[in-house]
């Protein structure tokens, strides 16, 4: 999350892991974050896999935020020192609650593979 603070195109504050609540519009909720060792590579590549909610005072505000976030996270081999390749995964725009009608999002899905021995 901090590299992700530090090359995004929010303000840090509105950045961060799991809630959303009093947070100011437009933010990204980074979710889900999980990683696995593949070992099939001598050294073993750590692939993490993470998505980010994003959230705006329109869906249309949503969409801009999440593709400067896109255009920095999709492809970035800098995100951390070990960095191979993040790649997106998946673009979801839509509900982002069933419950409530007027919360609307994007919800990004990357997954991120790193070489330890980098």
């Amino acid at each position: 999350m901090i590299s992700i603070r530090a090359q995004s195109a929010l303000p840090p504050e509105n950045i961060n892991f799991g809630f959303t609540d009093k947070v100011t519009l437009p933010f990204a909720s980074i979710e889900n974050y999980s990683h696995e060792w593949d070992r099939d590579t001598q050294n073993g590549v750590r692939v993490s896999k993470f998505s980010v909610l994003v959230m705006g005072k329109t869906c249309d505000q949503a969409e801009q935020t999440a593709l400067a976030l896109n255009n920095i996270l999709d492809k970035n081999t800098t995100l951390t020192p070990q960095t191979m390749m993040c790649l997106q995964e998946t673009w979801e725009t839509g509900l982002t609650d069933p419950n409530n009608l007027y919360q609307t999002g994007v919800r990004l899905t990357f997954t991120l593979f790193e070489d330890p021995n980098k």
